[in-house]
């Protein structure tokens, strides 16, 4: 996208992702978990929270579909703004690119 006047193009907002992976074999599922890791934050075993532009997901799912084959399954949701404001976390954690206030 263009930014209003011609000025330039406008910055991609920052989403919310969530990826949930199964990956059958030992060392591909250790990358695939590490490419993850280094994205985002894990929630638990095999499901990431990801804040990310969605080129920059683009190129994530690119990068992580070099890691997998046909018997792994991969499931990549993007959350909405308004989805985000209805989630309810029971437990530690925030969800990933959440604004956190900090009271001192």
């Amino acid at each position: 996208p263009v930014a209003p006047g011609g000025g330039g193009k406008v910055p991609e907002q920052t989403q919310l992702w969530v990826v949930v992976y199964q990956v059958s074999d030992v060392n591909r599922a250790r990358q695939v978990r590490d490419l993850l890791r280094y994205s985002g934050s894990g929630v638990r075993s095999c499901v990431f929270e990801i804040a990310a532009t969605e080129h920059h997901m683009r190129r994530l799912l690119d990068r992580l579909a070099l890691h997998l084959d046909e018997s792994d399954h991969v499931r990549v949701y993007r959350v909405c703004q308004r989805c985000q404001a209805s989630t309810r976390i029971f437990g530690d954690g925030e969800l990933a690119g959440r604004s956190v206030a900090v009271i001192v």
